[in-house]
């Protein structure tokens, strides 16, 4: 063990509770109610600032492990002083820039009953307060649809909303309509015995609960920043003003996923699986852009491995000795020619429905809409995907959203004929009552990993207008005894809070997939600008070429854009996010023979270097030939010198100099096909 490591230990141990220590609590309530002497009072009192002495270290200890997330809180401590003893001593966090007394509060309040950890609000106490409240609470319920899935959340997990701080243990909480009409503090019980049985663990349990309120203020943020003396902690630093958008949780979300990225790869790193950073960061958005991802490649990438591995590691805190409820694993059969392969059937002559894992899992979301369940449809294309599949894609296809992103409206599944919900077994939840129509959920995230070869069925047009697909290549071997033999020396530990953080970042605080309006864009305009004109003149290139698209196209594409901008600024990435959009969503629909496709290819691949930024250029390729000498040096720039210009759109482009090498030898080319 380190010489640091033992430091950590030593100093997690002197912030366990003593049951000496805790016994102030009760000796100052019976000193206050009865003649005490001088003496006595001096002796309980000395105890007392002992207690509060431990108390400051617990909140340094807390302070520096929030560091990582706010480096300008203050504490600001409770004093003992001459007079009556206090019965409970605190601290609170607040910012640096305000009065302790008018600003939104963290704190931790130490009382007889034991800890109340959590966050508070706090009004300057002058003749507008009544009015500021009011005003407060107003603001308030026109967020409620964010704030509330938030606080719903920590009700799962043993939070109270209380009026004000100070009430008896035994206290209910309040629903969240009751709260929300005076609110006041949202507080995690910890009681005294627990408190003692803790020890050493009392500094991460603390910053565990405190950490998870934090994130209270990202949902507020808009509410505070409109009332005068209501102010939230996270405000971002002057250079962030700029990045300022209607989503009042934007910065606090793009901090957790970018932890999540991190923290994915060291996990899947610590079991022997290097995944490519850019191949994890396009699934990601993938899945946030819309609910169904094809990932495509070789048989023994680790197709099946990622799905299952970047469901698992957002869903882990739900595993059971019997598996994850949230996980389902679907191998597809080649007789699949209905949807009765994925929903199951009634089966009139044992008047019984015949469920399967996919409709169990269905079921599972649909009655626990907060959270995401992940169904694999693993090697999809054994049988025809149209066949078994096009009424979930015809259900997804007809979703209505509000103004905000809420889903309205939606056509649904037929089940069955009975007039009354049937019973389904279900191996994680017993019983699961099944009606005769039923929606895809909104927060069902589907992924079908698929394999080309002479045993499978190509993909129809349909099919791929509906997805994002991203194809998976197999690392070289020495990479691959690399990464299996080494030994880890990776922390991949992730603490229950900063997961629920990630999980919210990553479902967009229960947007799940909808499509953004233009009022919730945060993109630059420029941006906005640049991407319009480059797929304007794409889709007129493409159209000449007999290759038509929709507006879905339009829309998933600004998605996208939309959802890696509140990962990282887009003005630096706009070409990676155009890379990956034209290798995902327009290559894979392009096949024919060599006539057809040479000069389309030919075109495209010009497209891929920067010079498509010039709308002269662009306006060039469509009513000219591309350049034979231009294309034959840009098809062979990883082999020319340094004086030959890189792409900027480098995935795109290797993968047309494969299609227009596998034109040469083969008269009929496919995205899936060629190798």
């Amino acid at each position: 063990m380190s010489h640091q490591r033992e430091e950590d230990i030593e100093w997690s141990d002197s912030l366990a509770f003593r049951e000496f220590e805790l016994s102030y609590l009760e000796q100052a309530r019976v000193v206050n109610q009865k003649e005490s002497s001088p003496g006595e009072r001096a002796i309980v009192r000395k105890r007392g600032k002992e207690l509060q002495t431990h108390l400051q270290k617990l909140a340094d200890f807390v302070l520096d492990a929030l560091s990582s997330l706010r480096d300008d809180l203050q504490c600001y401590s409770q004093g003992l002083q001459g007079g009556k003893l206090p019965e409970s001593l605190y601290w609170t966090l607040s910012r640096q820039s305000l009065a302790p007394k008018e600003d939104a509060q963290l704190y931790f309040l130490l009382r007889e009953e034991g800890a109340e950890i959590g966050f508070g609000f706090a009004l300057r106490h002058d003749q507008r307060q009544h009015e500021t409240r009011k005003r407060f609470t107003h603001k308030l319920k026109r967020f409620h649809r964010k704030s509330d899935r938030y606080l719903e959340s920590l009700l799962q997990h043993d939070y109270r909303l209380w009026s004000g701080p100070h009430l008896p243990f035994t206290t209910p909480s309040q629903t969240i309509e009751q709260w929300t009409q005076r609110p006041g503090v949202v507080v995690r019980l910890i009681p005294r015995d627990a408190l003692l049985a803790l020890q050493h663990d009392v500094a991460g349990v603390t910053t565990q609960i405190i950490s998870e309120c934090i994130g209270l203020y990202g949902f507020l943020d808009r509410v505070y920043t409109d009332v005068p003396h209501i102010r939230p902690m996270t405000l971002p630093s002057p250079d962030e003003m700029s990045n300022l958008t209607p989503e009042d949780d934007h910065l606090q979300s793009r901090d957790a996923a970018r932890e999540w990225s991190v923290d994915f790869l060291n996990y899947a790193r610590h079991r022997s699986f290097d995944f490519p950073a850019d191949l994890i960061r396009t699934y990601y958005l993938s899945l946030q852009t819309r609910p169904f991802v094809i990932l495509t490649g070789v048989a023994g990438t680790g197709k099946t491995k990622l799905a299952q591995m970047f469901a698992h590691f957002l869903t882990k805190d739900a595993e059971q000795h019997t598996g994850n409820p949230h996980i389902g694993l679907i191998p597809v059969r080649p007789n699949w020619l209905d949807p009765h392969g994925l929903l199951g059937y009634y089966d009139t002559l044992t008047a019984h429905y015949r469920s399967t894992p996919f409709l169990q899992l269905l079921l599972r979301a649909h009655h626990d809409p907060h959270n995401p369940y992940f169904a694999i449809l693993d090697e999809m294309n054994l049988a025809r995907v149209e066949y078994y599949f096009s009424d979930f894609l015809s259900v997804m296809e007809s979703r209505r959203y509000d103004a905000e992103g809420q889903l309205i409206d939606q056509a649904m599944l037929h089940l069955h004929d009975e007039p009354d919900t049937i019973r389904v077994v279900d191996p994680y939840y017993d019983l699961l009552s099944l009606p005769p129509t039923l929606p895809v959920p909104p927060n069902l995230y589907i992924t079908g990993t698929v394999n080309i070869d002479e045993t499978t069925h190509r993909l129809s047009p349909k099919v791929l207008d509906r997805a994002n697909v991203i194809e998976v290549k197999s690392p070289s071997p020495a990479a691959f005894f690399s990464q299996l033999y080494r030994r880890s020396t990776h922390n991949y530990s992730n603490s229950a809070p900063r997961l629920a953080q990630q999980r919210m970042a990553f479902i967009r605080q229960g947007r799940f997939t909808a499509p953004y309006s233009l009022e919730q864009l945060t993109l630059p305009p420029e941006a906005i600008v640049q991407l319009a004109a480059i797929l304007d003149d794409l889709f007129a290139l493409l159209e000449q070429h007999g290759f038509a698209f929709g507006l879905r196209l339009v829309q998933e594409v600004m998605d996208f854009a939309e959802n890696h901008h509140r990962l990282e600024p887009l003005a630096e990435s706009i070409a990676w996010v155009f890379d990956q959009q034209l290798l995902q969503k327009i290559l894979p629909r392009l096949h024919g023979s060599r006539k057809r496709l040479t000069p389309l290819l030919s075109k495209l691949l010009l497209l891929c270097w920067p010079t498509r930024n010039d709308p002269k250029q662009r306006k060039q390729l469509i009513t000219h030939p591309a350049p034979l000498q231009q294309v034959e040096q840009y098809r062979h720039f990883m082999q020319s010198s340094h004086k030959t210009p890189r792409p900027d759109l480098p995935h795109s482009a290797k993968k047309i100099i494969r299609m227009l090498d596998e034109l040469e030898l083969e008269p009929y080319i496919d995205f899936h096909l060629q190798r």
